[in-house]
């Protein structure tokens, strides 16, 4: 009840009992279902929130785990929240910068192999000139004239190939054509105090390789095989294919190694008292530089029965090794 104060009027409001009664039961069955529909809806409404926000936090996740396996090429997406894309743009800056900077070392590290390739093929026997000129000498005031001429134009053709145009990969058939002119010159050096012989599989001749690896091993097995023993030597100069790979063998019927030594030189210790080995580690180190470490020299000798020494790397055609250049 309540009265209306300017007319004095009294209002009065009636309810019964029983409606008071059946309006409660409603609203308290009614209102369990209004909770449980609320709860739905803030349940389906946090997960569309969550799954935009963590969507793409899963795809920076991603992104990242794919440049720790070393693939830089998945950027991240630029979705969801203003934080979250600020994150992967920054992220996709850093991949950027990686990559520059990995082409950069890629650059850098290849010209230093090419350098370095450079200066070794720059060691190769500096006194071999020397020598043989001093030979020439010897031969004319002998009047040998026609071994001058061989030596000659042995020493031109070796010297021809030698240069290459500046070129550090040449064919098989050169370098072998190179090792027979330096054996024409070391066996007139040396008084015909070894014979020779070079053969090559058809199928090897026009492959690549790094110019003037087979000289350096002639050199030693002269040196530290034919020339300190009272027989005749000989040196044997084969090549072949051997799967993929170009197997170059160098032997000899020197003096051979003892099994100390050899095992030695297989653990990389060539240098000895005659002589300081860098020809055969400079072959092994442009090989390994060039081709990589599963490539190089191999080793087998017998006390006094001679030294083989195997040149593998693998078998590339000229054309080949050119795209291979241009590649790297």
């Amino acid at each position: 009840m309540q009265t209306i104060g300017n007319v004095g009027w009294k209002l009065v409001g009636v309810s019964y009992m029983d409606e008071v009664m059946v309006t409660s039961e409603t609203l308290n069955r009614s209102l369990p279902k209004l909770l449980l529909a609320l709860a739905l809806i803030v349940i389906v409404l946090s997960s569309v929130v969550s799954r935009r926000i963590s969507r793409p936090i899963r795809q920076l996740e991603m992104s990242m785990k794919s440049v720790e396996r070393g693939d830089f090429d998945k950027l991240a997406s630029s979705e969801g929240p203003l934080e979250v894309k600020h994150l992967a743009d920054r992220f996709n800056m850093m991949i950027g910068t990686i990559k520059l900077l990995m082409k950069q070392i890629v650059s850098e590290q290849e010209s230093k192999r090419k350098y370095e390739l450079e200066a070794l093929q720059a060691q190769i026997n500096p006194h071999f000139l020397y020598n043989t000129l001093n030979t020439v000498v010897r031969m004319v005031g002998m009047n040998r004239n026609a071994d001058v001429v061989t030596t000659i134009t042995s020493l031109s053709k070796l010297f021809r190939i030698s240069l290459s145009k500046g070129n550090a990969i040449i064919s098989l058939e050169d370098e072998l054509e190179h090792a027979r002119n330096y054996l024409v010159i070391q066996n007139i050096r040396f008084k015909n105090k070894f014979t020779y012989s070079i053969e090559a599989d058809e199928q090897v001749s026009s492959c690549s390789t790094l110019k003037l690896i087979v000289q350096p091993l002639i050199e030693n097995a002269i040196v530290h095989g034919i020339e300190p023993s009272v027989d005749e030597g000989h040196i044997s100069i084969k090549a072949r294919l051997d799967g993929a790979d170009v197997v170059i063998e160098v032997s000899d019927n020197g003096l051979g190694m003892t099994e100390e030594r050899l095992n030695e030189v297989r653990a990389g210790n060539v240098k000895s008292a005659k002589g300081s080995g860098v020809g055969v580690m400079n072959v092994q180190e442009r090989i390994r530089l060039y081709y990589g470490a599963e490539y190089g020299l191999s080793f087998e000798s017998e006390l006094e029965e001679g030294t083989t020494v195997s040149i593998r790397f693998p078998a590339r055609r000229i054309e080949q090794e050119g795209r291979v250049a241009d590649d790297e």
